[in-house]
């Protein structure tokens, strides 16, 4: 009667408990007072007709980093409440860099709960903020002194959560328990799973969502997921264990997730390859439970299964080191069972473990002895499929090939035809290493698998590259640059497709793509070493540009960095740059002695394309001293490496070495002949002339045309222009 005809807001306040009675209450007063309005807060909706929610969250957490400085942790609103309190009851307390990452620490792991910050805060008064972050596993003893004056739900963390478990049903309360053996949360065919004898999960678990126990998180295109706050899934396995529920859920956890793993396997080596990834990437923790619960329990069968399952996800996601870790776990279990020492599951971890996180982690005895034991025991089972996986990874690809061809296997097919190709390529056999890797990418596209399509599709851009087709050769790079990132999550690419990037961009002028391939691959694995390839890449850039004070800081950082490496190769591949830097700057001594500072380290086991680099740069020396002859015999053996390798771009840049040697030499018709093709070449191809080297290139175009009359020049030109490739090289190798 008094609220009749009036407009005005009432709000409702802590509803939760008396849910039924305050949403009677609201809807006799709204029919009764049309221009009332009510704000009501509750843990649940009222569930009235025109009702609209405005979940609270959460108060904002700060950005949690290796280090966080304390300005940048103290603009998140928990900080603010947590230092609020804690001054209030520790006047001297501040937030500094020293104790902003514990204090950052304490609002994540406290889900940015008010009542958990402000029981927190009131310790410091006793304990320092890194005592109070190390004690959080234990929070509901720890975070027990609130007010006196509070209700009792508010004077401890365990009563709030208390107070919220008590008002649920019966079958409620036994699904919340039950749903903390999930960890990163779980979609709703796992909650059913962990459910058992429980009816109706689907509405029940409606239910815990709406009264804000369970949170719903729900993207484009995906189907829902579920979880709890950390806070309330510790109070939960608390409920479960005495409830002596614990170890049932934790058996149904691990079927489930075995199951979800067993299916997943051969997927990921199929064309549905990257959902599966994204949804073993989202179970990842779920995962890690399972295993550790079955070692923990000395499963050895669930053990080996679930780890051998996860192998391919391991290795394409860059978690071959952990992966090694839990199938070594599960390998040291004593096994009950006899057919299970010589099962093909375990044959599959024992050959994984040999090689998982890259075979230079791995013992090599212990991967010899692993990979025996498992070729045994595939041979044992008649395992043709297994056998050639073996065989596969102890790198005798043309065996596994053989048997993966019988059993009509596109993906050993492929991985093989790679790894044939590969060695191919190392001994010089380059139509057939191309057309392995051709074959390989057939059989891998066929396959679906797009991780191992892209170590193929690597070497055949570089091919690409080498034989002058730069826009195929960047396209499969772009196109391996797209399926890295979307396969692992990391943004730049692979290492070979950043390294083969870098050197297309360099030589095409691109140099600003080239920094960035550069700098992508120090980003990519954070080992030391791929800083001094960074270094040394950046140094090459800045040279390439003609910066050469900008270039040296570079190249002696790499240098620095591959001495204490005890790196001879990194060692051998700086010198010749800086030579170069000495050559430009007219010091031609200090140029000879950093080159065949890298020669004797390079000649004759060294990288080709960079012997053929040092070799080029040592013949310009050595013409700029006048040493015609010797200039001529480094050019040769340069250019005889380079026609080996079909290396199109590196053949313009020693067709224009031979001019200036012609020149020199007194023979300007040939000098025209060879700049000639040279033109023609990097016009074909797209690689300009660098900065670094446009003034030389002009003076010697201007020379040779002087040297000759008009007519003469451009006969001699056309004539290179003329020539292809192979007959340019060998034009400029006649008489040497």
């Amino acid at each position: 009667e008094r609220l009749r005809g009036q407009s005005l807001l009432l709000i409702l306040d802590n509803c939760e408990h008396l849910v039924a009675a305050c949403a009677d209450l609201a809807e006799h007063l709204l029919q009764a007072a049309p221009g009332l309005r009510i704000l009501a807060t509750s843990r649940e909706p009222l569930g009235l007709a025109g009702e609209s929610t405005y979940p609270v969250p959460g108060l904002s957490l700060p950005v949690l980093k290796a280090m966080p400085r304390s300005e940048l942790v103290a603009s998140s609103e928990a900080v603010r409440l947590f230092i609020e309190r804690a001054t209030a009851a520790r006047p001297d307390f501040a937030l500094t860099d020293a104790n902003a990452p514990a204090v950052a620490q304490i609002c994540h792991r406290l889900d940015g709960i008010p009542l958990a910050l402000e029981l927190a805060a009131v310790r410091t008064r006793a304990l320092t903020v890194e005592q109070i972050a190390e004690r959080l596993d234990d929070r509901f003893r720890l975070l027990v002194s609130g007010s006196r004056t509070a209700p009792p739900r508010q004077q401890t963390l365990s009563g709030a959560i208390d107070w919220s478990y008590q008002l649920l049903s019966e079958p409620e309360r036994m699904l919340l328990r039950r749903l903390a053996v999930f960890v990163g949360g779980w979609s709703l065919e796992a909650a059913e799973q962990a459910a058992g004898d429980i009816d109706d999960v689907l509405n029940l678990l409606s239910q815990l969502v709406a009264k804000s126990l369970v949170r719903s998180q729900q993207a484009p295109g995906q189907a829902a997921r579920f979880g709890l706050l950390e806070t309330i899934r510790e109070y939960a396995q608390e409920k479960l264990t005495e409830a002596g529920e614990a170890e049932a859920m934790q058996d149904r956890h691990l079927a489930f997730y075995l199951a979800l793993a067993e299916q997943a396997a051969p997927e990921l080596r199929r064309h549905g390859q990257l959902p599966w990834l994204n949804r073993l990437d989202q179970e990842n923790d779920n995962l890690r439970a399972a295993l550790s619960w079955a070692l923990k329990k000395e499963d050895a069968e669930s053990a080996l299964r679930l780890g051998g399952a996860l192998t391919d996800f391991w290795t394409i996601r860059g978690n071959g080191t952990e992966g090694v870790r839990w199938t070594e776990a599960a390998l040291d279990l004593p096994i009950s069972r006899g057919t299970l020492a010589r099962s093909a599951l375990r044959a599959r971890v024992l050959c994984w473990a040999a090689w998982g996180a890259g075979p230079w982690t791995v013992d090599p005895a212990v991967a010899q002895s692993r990979f025996a034991e498992s070729y045994e025991i595939y041979a044992e089972l008649g395992d043709k499929a297994g056998m050639a996986h073996v065989l596969n990874f102890q790198e005798r690809p043309q065996e596994a090939l053989d048997l993966y061809t019988a059993l009509g296997d596109d993906w050993g097919i492929g991985t093989c035809l790679h790894s044939l190709g590969a060695e191919l390529d190392m001994r010089g056999d380059l139509a057939k290493a191309r057309d392995h890797f051709e074959r390989s990418v057939a059989h891998l596209r066929a396959a679906g698998d797009r991780h191992n399509l892209l170590f193929p599709l690597d070497s055949l851009a570089w091919y690409s590259w080498l034989a002058g087709d730069a826009a195929r050769a960047r396209a499969l790079l772009e196109e391996n640059r797209a399926a890295f990132e979307e396969l692992t999550g990391r943004t730049g690419g692979a290492y070979w497709t950043l390294a083969y990037l870098f050197e297309i961009s360099a030589a095409q002028g691109n140099y600003a793509q080239a920094r960035e391939a550069a700098l992508a691959l120090l980003k990519l694995r954070g080992i030391v070493r791929d800083e001094a390839v960074c270094s040394i890449r950046l140094g090459q850039v800045e040279y390439l540009q003609g910066h050469l004070a900008e270039a040296r800081p570079h190249l002696w950082h790499a240098l620095s960095i591959f001495q204490e490496l005890n790196d001879p190769s990194g060692v051998g591949w700086v010198p010749p740059w800086l030579g170069c830097i000495a050559y430009r700057e007219g010091d031609l001594e200090q140029a000879r002695t950093h080159i065949e500072q890298g020669l004797a380290i390079h000649d004759p086991d060294g990288v080709w394309s960079e012997l053929a680099f040092a070799l080029l740069s040592r013949g310009d020396v050595a013409r700029a001293q006048g040493q015609l002859e010797g200039a001529g015999r480094y050019y040769a053996r340069g250019l005889g490496i380079v026609i080996t390798h079909a290396d199109q771009p590196d053949v313009a840049q020693y067709l224009e070495a031979f001019a200036k040697l012609a020149l020199a030499d007194a023979l300007p018709a040939r000098a025209a002949r060879l700049l000639g093709a040279a033109a023609a070449l990097r016009e074909r191809i797209g690689t300009p002339v660098p900065p670094v080297e446009q003034a030389d290139h002009n003076l010697l175009l201007a020379q040779t045309r002087g040297a000759l009359d008009p007519a003469a020049f451009d006969a001699a030109w056309d004539a290179g222009l003329a020539l292809n490739w192979e007959q340019a090289a060998a034009d400029a190798l006649e008489n040497y």
